[in-house]
């Protein structure tokens, strides 16, 4: 007798209960064909040429369906937002690739030569067989016939099991042309079937109790002797050598010889999720965690996952949010993303952009592919909170300590990093003009005005403001030879807000002109443009000033934020469903739709970087087009789970592969 001992990450299970099963009762073998109304006509197959699908991006929130193949190398899921994202290698080599297929009730994957076969079945019974290259692009699908229904699919060696409304399962090759059917014997209704290693068995219902018969699949189905199996849930799983099922009455499982004889019985720990990760060794996927059921001994992995569960390969794979929780009874891997939703994102020499979360940064070329990994040394037990680019290798870093959030100013450049500041009990919004080498820091207890020499390789202090709980301030530096020998506007945001050009950076209260703004503060230039807020016709207008006088109107769908460009001549404005490129004059240049968009950056070399909460997209400043995205970074395989991802479909699930 098979004996099991139960192991639940984070939570023990009680000792199992004995369960009460009728003896079994064979009935006469079926006929190998039941009769069906008709032959299953084949599907329709639509040839693609066009490669829709196969770009890299992250799922769109957490997982909730995972298919893997037989051998567990490769898996496909869906995510909480619809989204489809086939894994083409579960080791860290190869990230997520977006799939273009319908919405996922169900799903099943297999190899095909040198790509794969997607069963997706629909919440409205609706079967669709999509064929994909390894990179996920599409090559072919078909569309079933929708009447009757189909309930349920497996993947088999042999094709696509599924089975239908009406009582007949099917067997399907790749292009969704029927191999063989079979329906159930009268007065039977199929609950389930479950396929593991060439091996079928399905759950039926007549006359109220349940029992199981064996499957043969293939050309010539048939169906095994009836055995009665009791009163139990929607839940089968055979053995990969075909020797015992398990099945589920309540909070206990049950273990069956293909007889339906008792083999033993565990606690089911509150879970429909259960298969066979080999022979001996049961697997659950429960809201707590995976629980393993081992033959003689009683290990298991760490961590939590979701009652989200498939099985290949000697390895269970689960969710653990939007990421992979790859397991066996010793361990578990979380396949993901170091950085999806980076919280710094600054330009850098030769038209990069280097991002991070935390204390990890990812240098990105104009492919927005990773090229390097930056450090940052900043005080002991600080965090990078905002950093600058300052030319050459030199920035500046704001860094806030972790337990009490003091926050130090810090030069890193000519692989050294020197603390220029301490005792700032905030972190402050950084702006830095390269052709006057000033650097402000505003919105923080303590505006700043500090001037870099790339010479000596020091940032000092020229002027400061005093703390003011009620007013706060921002400086913005400017380009004399644009700003009509401007250096710094000073604005204050109080009841009203005020703008105030000035010549001096070392005299902050000193204004050569000011404007009040009637309605708040938009964004600044380094021209000297101030653009702001005003009620008029029933909405909100977006206005331009300059050196204090009111110099013109810009359009603007609603609330938007405002990215000048360095030269003083153009501006992004972000949406809340797209991201348009205007002149000052307020001529719309282009419009491209994005979706989540939280901040534009204007790059080195002149191109246009738009970040948001799932990826970043850049675009090419004349047209607007997406010439580049990517919506992850530090892709691994690790015994810890990355950080979670945002619940928003990433910009590159719409690209094509390559892009």
């Amino acid at each position: 007798m098979i004996r099991l001992a139960v192991l639940l990450v984070a939570a023990c299970g009680t000792h199992a209960r004995p369960v009460p099963l009728p003896a079994p009762k064979p009935v006469g073998r079926a006929p190998s064909v039941a009769a069906v109304a008709g032959e299953l006509p084949a599907a329709p197959v639509v040839r693609s040429d066009d490669g829709r699908g196969g770009a890299d991006a992250p799922p769109a929130g957490p997982i909730t369906l995972i298919a893997v193949t037989a051998d567990g190398r490769a898996a496909v899921t869906a995510d909480e937002g619809g989204g489809l994202r086939l894994w083409p290698a579960l080791d860290g080599t190869k990230e997520p690739r977006v799939v273009v297929a319908p919405q996922a009730h169900q799903l099943a994957l297999a190899r095909r030569g040198d790509g794969f076969t997607i069963g997706v079945l629909d919440a409205g019974g609706g079967l669709v067989i999509a064929n994909v290259d390894g990179e996920g692009r599409a090559r072919s699908h078909a569309t079933l016939p929708t009447e009757p229904a189909f309930l349920g699919i497996a993947m088999t060696a042999a094709g696509l099991l599924a089975w239908r409304a009406d009582q007949i399962a099917v067997l399907l090759d790749a292009d969704g042309a029927p191999i063989g059917q079979l329906g159930t014997q009268p007065g039977e209704r199929l609950v389930t079937i479950a396929e593991r290693g060439g091996h079928a068995m399905a759950l039926l219902e007549r006359a109220g109790k349940r029992g199981m018969r064996s499957l043969t699949v293939g050309a010539a189905m048939a169906w095994g002797d009836w055995v009665e199996v009791g009163d139990v849930a929607d839940l089968l799983a055979i053995a990969p050598d075909g020797r015992h099922v398990v099945v589920q009455r309540k909070d206990i499982v049950v273990v069956l010889d293909i007889k339906g004889q008792l083999v033993d019985e565990a606690n089911a720990l509150s879970t429909d999720r259960i298969d066979w990760l080999d022979d001996t060794t049961l697997v659950y996927a429960t809201r707590s965690g995976l629980a393993f059921h081992v033959k003689a001994r009683t290990v298991g992995p760490r961590g939590s996952t979701g009652a989200v569960l498939a099985v290949g390969g000697g390895h269970a794979v689960a969710a653990a949010g939007s990421e992979l929780a790859i397991a066996t009874p010793a361990h578990t891997q979380y396949l993901g993303y170091g950085v999806v939703s980076p919280s710094v994102a600054q330009p850098a020499i030769d038209g990069q952009l280097v991002i991070g979360l935390g204390d990890s940064f990812v240098t990105l070329d104009r492919s927005l592919h990773e090229v390097g990994e930056p450090t940052f040394p900043v005080p002991a037990s600080t965090e990078v909170a905002d950093l600058r680019w300052l030319g050459g290798d030199a920035w500046a870093v704001e860094a806030s300590h972790v337990g009490n959030g003091e926050t130090f100013l810090v030069l890193v450049g000519g692989g050294k990093s020197k603390v220029v500041e301490a005792g700032r009990w905030s972190a402050h919004v950084m702006s830095y003009e390269p052709s006057t080498h000033l650097l402000t820091l505003s919105l923080g207890n303590a505006p700043a005005v500090y001037r870099f020499d790339p010479g000596k390789l020091e940032l000092a202090r020229i002027a400061a403001l005093p703390s003011e709980t009620s007013t706060q301030t921002e400086l913005v530096p400017l380009a004399p030879a644009r700003a009509g020998g401007m250096t710094i506007l000073h604005l204050t945001l109080h009841a009203v807000t005020t703008a105030r050009w000035l010549r001096d950076p070392a005299k902050l209260k000193e204004p050569t002109t000011s404007v009040t703004l009637a309605a708040g503060f938009a964004g600044a230039d380094s021209a000297g443009h101030v653009f702001g807020w005003e009620p008029g016709d029933g909405a909100m207008r977006l206005v331009v000033f300059e050196q204090g006088r009111r110099v013109g109107v810009l359009p603007a769908n609603g609330r938007v934020s405002v990215w000048p460009a360095p030269t003083g001549e153009r501006l992004l404005e972000i949406g809340a469903h797209d991201v348009s490129l205007l002149s000052v004059a307020g001529k719309l240049l282009w419009s491209t739709p994005i979706e989540g968009a939280t901040q534009g950056s204007w790059l080195s070399d002149g191109g246009v970087a738009i970040i948001t909460a799932a990826g970043i997209a850049r675009l090419d400043p004349a047209t607007g087009a997406i010439v580049a995205a990517r919506c992850g970074w530090e892709f691994s395989l690790a015994t810890a789970p990355h950080p979670p991802t945002p619940k928003l479909e990433p910009v590159c699930a719409g690209l094509e592969a390559g892009h």
